[in-house]
This record gives structure tokens, C-alpha cells and sequence, in this order.
């Protein structure tokens, strides 16, 4: 089982720590989250096999674009990104990112993308367990923005299909237009008003 906090984010307290094999183990780490964090915890099941980020990006047409998370982590039981692997680096890649196809997953993100009601853009967490099913772990309408030198998923997994930040941005602000023309477009309800004849 893997616990989390889930009212923070950003990989707060998402460390080895966090994969428990035993109901002591889980119930000392809830006791510890809740006690210090004063909020409620997930637990879920681990899936224990590869993991991708798929990140979506609305225009004309919802564009998917999905990377593996290649991890440099023999030693460890349970590959997954850790707290310290995304904040605290130092230097050493705990991971890379390698293109992932598969026309079936990108389906799913679409599907994943409208039914939380994302707009603009999107990035979900992927785990693949070793039948090869896919178990959506995170969605984010707000994942970390940023050119691809910040180490951000969005421009990262983008550039690896050749999409730049400054082509990142202008799709945004053209969907942005998009929208704003189209509202205006739809027509306003104008209310009844009951009369008395």
C-alpha cells in the first residue's frame, strides 16, 4: 500500500517511507501523516511495474503527448518518483524521460481530460502493472509550468516531440482566444419573466 497526504502536494512526504508491506508499518506512517499534517490521508494501492506521465494540450484538437520515466534506481524494491527525486537532485538524474506510443492510452487521457473537466491543459500519472494495465495514480490541471531548463514534466515530455515552451504558450494563448471568441458566440439566457395578462 502506498499512503499520501492529500491535501499538499508536490510530492510532500512521497518517500520510500511512504510504500508500507504490513498493517503496522501502514498504521504507524497514518499516525505520523495525520499527526503531524493535521489532514486526511489516501491509501491506495502500490502498482508495482513502469510508470509514464501523459500530458495533454487543448487546442483545435487535444493533442496527447505521453513519456516513460526511465528510472536510474537499480537498488531500489519500488521504483516511483520520491520527494527528493524532484526537489532534491543534487545533481544526480534519478530519471529520465523516453517517448511512449500507444494510441489506446492516449484515448484514455482524453477521456480522463473531459470527465475531471480540465481545460487548456492537463498531466496525469500513469502506473503500468505487469499485465500491462494501465491505473491512473494523479491528475493535475495545474502541474508545474515552465521552459524545459526548470526540469518541469510539461515542457520536458514535450520537447522530446519537438514542441518548445514559446509553442507550448502560443497554443495556450490561441486556445485562450479560441474560447473567448466562442463564449461570446454562444447565446446569453435571457430570463423569463412572468407577465399577467
Amino acid at each position: 500500500m502506498i499512503s499520501k497526504l492529500n491535501e499538499i502536494h508536490g510530492g510532500v512526504e512521497i518517500t520510500k517511507d511512504c510504500i508500507s508491506e504490513n498493517e503496522k508499518h501502514l498504521r504507524d506512517r497514518i499516525k505520523y501523516l495525520v499527526t503531524t499534517y493535521k489532514q486526511s490521508v489516501l491509501v491506495e494501492e502500490f502498482i508495482v511495474g513502469r510508470e509514464v506521465t501523459a500530458i495533454l494540450l487543448e487546442g483545435i484538437n487535444k493533442k496527447v503527448y505521453i513519456a516513460e520515466k526511465v528510472f536510474n534506481k537499480e537498488e531500489d524494491k519500488y521504483k516511483f518518483t520520491t520527494f527528493e527525486d524532484q526537489w532534491e537532485s543534487h545533481g544526480k538524474t534519478p530519471f529520465y524521460y523516453e517517448k511512449y506510443d500507444d494510441p489506446i492510452l492516449r484515448e484514455y487521457v482524453k477521456k480522463a481530460f473531459d470527465v475531471s473537466r480540465m481545460y487548456d491543459y492537463g498531466k496525469f500519472d500513469i502506473r503500468i502493472d505487469q499485465s500491462g494495465r494501465y491505473f491512473f495514480v494523479d491528475a493535475n490541471c495545474n502541474p508545474a509550468f515552465g521552459p524545459k531548463e526548470l526540469d518541469v514534466a510539461i515542457s520536458s515530455i514535450l520537447d522530446l516531440y519537438g514542441v518548445s515552451f514559446i509553442e507550448i504558450l502560443k497554443r495556450l494563448m490561441v486556445n485562450t482566444m479560441n474560447d473567448a471568441i466562442g463564449k461570446e458566440l454562444i447565446p446569453y439566457p435571457q430570463p423569463e419573466y412572468n407577465s399577467i395578462h
